[in-house]
């Protein structure tokens, strides 16, 4: 598996479901790629250097840059598929397979949180970061839910279609940072940008002490939803819970990168062993929070 980071907790869950279905055959599920925040550079040099070193049979990776990633493998000669993030559509052939997450529908879900929340709309600030495929998905998901707009073409931006305006500073290129995500959340706040926060990562949240002090001078306009923040996040922690019932946090999309590890060894392990593959996308539910209670999607 080659995650976007082996220091991200979401590729760590996703390399132990892997490892866990791999261990049944006695096989062995390795995680490569850079410590740190994406980088697609690194990431290719990773890929490169592990293959020049070890005989693999398959390999999964979560794209970072499409394009980038997509001129380096092309001459890549053992099975290939994608985990988290896909492919741009024009690269998509490398890949034999896709397991994970609907991003555009994981977008979607996060904008009909705030539909619900903010009913009458607002002005609305959402957390991305540059070239990630899957990033991208979800943000259109998002202008599609609050646009009401299923064709909204990709990158146009929520203009008062409907009740929903983007401020102009968003959105907000994290680069995959946490403290990048907490500093541009906290000077959006003290600018007053935004009243609708949609991070379709969990950069913000993560650190849920720091995003506690972050948000300290405004909790009272959190606990009464004249501000509120959603989040699109990794595997259901305490703590974000917890925050939903002080509502410092209004609401979240889980994505199960556990299975997702599942179903990427069980998809490169039919591959090596040269059998057709009867699904080349394999979706994983979301569970869906907030602070009105809790839906399986």
């Amino acid at each position: 598996m080659i995650g976007k980071s082996i220091t991200d907790g979401n590729f760590i869950d996703s390399w132990q479901g892997c490892q866990e279905y791999a261990q049944l055959s006695d096989n062995e599920c390795v995680l490569l790629g850079n410590e740190g925040a994406a980088n697609a550079r690194q990431q290719l040099t990773a890929i490169n250097l592990a293959l020049d070193k070890v005989s693999f049979d398959a390999l999964a990776l979560s794209v970072t840059n499409s394009n980038y990633l997509a001129q380096g493998l092309a001459n890549i000669n053992i099975p290939l598929i994608t985990f988290d993030s896909p492919f741009a559509a024009k690269d998509n052939k490398l890949s034999r397979a896709y397991v994970g997450i609907d991003n555009v529908e994981f977008g979607r879900q996060l904008g009909e949180l705030v539909k619900k929340l903010k009913p009458n709309g607002g002005r609305v600030c959402i957390f991305s970061t540059l070239h990630d495929t899957n990033i991208a998905q979800r943000v259109w998901g998002v202008r599609q839910a609050l646009s009401g707009y299923s064709q909204l073409p990709v990158d146009s931006r929520l203009q008062g279609q409907t009740a929903w305006i983007e401020s102009d500073r968003c959105p907000l290129n994290t680069a995959d940072n946490i403290p990048r995500a907490l500093n541009q959340l906290q000077a959006t706040l003290q600018a007053d940008e935004a009243d609708i926060y949609i991070a379709v990562g969990w950069w913000p949240i993560v650190d849920s002490q720091a995003y506690r002090q972050t948000i300290a001078d405004y909790q009272h306009k959190f606990r009464s939803h004249e501000v509120v923040l959603v989040a699109g996040v990794g595997k259901t922690e305490p703590e974000y819970d917890e925050l939903l019932e002080q509502h410092l946090l209004h609401g979240y999309v889980s994505i199960n990168f556990p299975e997702i590890g599942r179903l990427s060894a069980k998809i490169m392990t039919e591959l090596s062993q040269g059998k057709a593959l009867t699904d080349n996308t394999l979706f994983v539910a979301n569970i869906v929070r907030t602070v009105e209670g809790l839906a399986d999607k």
